[in-house]
């Protein structure tokens, strides 16, 4: 499977989780308008936090190794069950702290006591949801893409259902009880396709977590708790700067463009994930890793500048059909969002050779730095510069971003392969430890 055929097959996946994306983003802009939207996307980070510390911290981690070990089904196993006990464990420790605080929390995060509700629906639903998201992490990497593919479609179209239906009975609460379920509700279709056409019994991944799989894995949950915390939040204190500085409002508009960039790089982004991990982790020499970075570059970079065109071309008919008036402002900045999607998904390619190298402590940093970097940019973006001024400083944060993953590629290229002779297979696991 190459990355064209790849991209295509999880391009059917990914055509729907947009649609479904964007008629939730124009049900939430017509029912709720840009201070709900607010909220949302607030709620959104929460759920990526909790899972973040959850399935989300070992998933990239059980991708990889499930594509290093193919054809050792033995050793496959083993990480699954690792992976499925140390979730029960976190699991288990950020449901109880959901329901405890959940008031706190809703105080918080949501800025309404009121919807502590919905925190507790996502602790409820945490287990499930996060058992769901490892099973298709073994998918991934066990290269059955049109499963993947067909697991993400059906999650995609049940939380569209989910939170349609409930954002209408419910309102704000109703859409925010779908986000948190709809994961934990695709459970059933998702295990029925692991358990048919993987064929590994569910008593094979119940048991004592192997040491040395432990061991390896938790190399890759710091990289999945930063690849998943810092993200939202470095948004949740980019959101809470833009707002005091130029109002809810704004801080709405500012949150619908990027979403708008996130269902605009969902295909790429998601692409890199399913065919660029599994294959980067089975890489042994230098010239092969070489070779997939400069052909993901050259497939994926044109790709993201003409759908960014088609974008702009269109933008004040899109913004209208798809949110409502009142996020017309964002015509206005959406060129300079698009510039900087350019330039994020460029750099992503150069990131995942260090996640698929498992180069632990350069990646931590990296991402601890541009964590902070960031909301610091966007918010001096919005204080000076209004709604552009934030567009503006996401460009600078990845041209910023895109020099430093290059330069730590290039040097994983010298520390990795001082020659072109293969690794042994054995020597892959040890890199944890840098």
């Amino acid at each position: 499977m190459n990355l064209a055929k790849t991209t295509i097959l999880n391009g059917i996946a990914v055509l729907v989780r947009i649609a479904t994306t964007l008629s939730l983003n124009k049900v939430f802009a017509v029912a709720i308008g840009p201070t709900g939207y607010a909220v949302v996307g607030q709620f959104q980070n929460l759920i990526t936090a909790v899972t973040a510390l959850t399935s989300g911290a070992l998933s990239t981690g059980v991708t990889k190794y499930t594509a290093e070990y193919g054809g050792e089904r033995a050793r496959q196993i083993a990480a699954w069950r690792t992976a499925f006990g140390l979730n029960l464990v976190a699991c288990v420790v950020c449901a109880l702290v959901l329901l405890l605080w959940r008031e706190p929390i809703a105080r918080r995060a949501l800025a309404d006591v009121g919807l502590a509700g919905a925190v507790a629906w996502l602790a409820g639903a945490l287990f499930l949801s996060s058992i769901s998201a490892l099973l298709i992490a073994i998918l991934n990497g066990l290269k059955l893409v049109s499963l993947y593919v067909t697991a993400n479609i059906v999650g995609s179209l049940l939380t569209a259902v989910l939170a349609g239906a409930l954002v209408y009975g419910l309102g704000l609460q109703g859409a925010l009880i779908a986000l948190a379920v709809s994961p934990a509700a695709a459970l059933a279709f998702t295990g029925w396709l692991f358990f048919r056409h993987v064929g590994t019994p569910l008593r094979e991944l119940i048991g004592r977590p192997d040491p040395t799989q432990s061991r390896l894995l938790g190399g890759f949950a710091l990289i999945g708790l930063a690849g998943a915390l810092l993200p939202p939040l470095s948004q949740t204190a980019a959101r809470y700067g833009i707002s005091t500085s130029i109002g809810l409002h704004d801080t709405g508009l500012w949150q619908a463009l990027m979403r708008i960039s996130d269902t605009h790089l969902m295909l790429l982004t998601t692409t890199l994930s399913v065919y660029l991990l599994p294959r980067l982790s089975e890489i042994r020499t230098r010239d092969e890793l070489r070779h997939e970075v400069v052909q993901g570059q050259k497939f994926i970079v044109p790709l993201v500048v003409t759908t960014a065109l088609v974008l702009w071309l269109s933008r004040e008919w899109l913004i209208t059909a798809l949110l409502s008036p009142a996020f017309r402002p964002l015509a206005d900045v959406l060129g300079l969002q698009l510039i900087g999607d350019v330039v994020k998904i460029s750099s992503w390619i150069f990131a995942y050779t260090l996640i698929s190298r498992a180069k632990t402590r350069a990646y931590l940093i990296n991402e601890f730095v541009f964590a902070l970097l960031s909301p610091a940019l966007t918010v001096a973006g919005a204080h000076y510069g209004g709604l552009t001024g934030t567009a503006a400083a996401y460009i600078a944060v990845y041209l910023l971003y895109w020099v430093s993953v290059w330069a730590l590629y290039t040097g994983l290229l010298k520390s990795d392969f001082p020659s072109t002779r293969p690794l042994p297979a054995t020597d892959a696991p040890s890199a944890a430890a840098n």
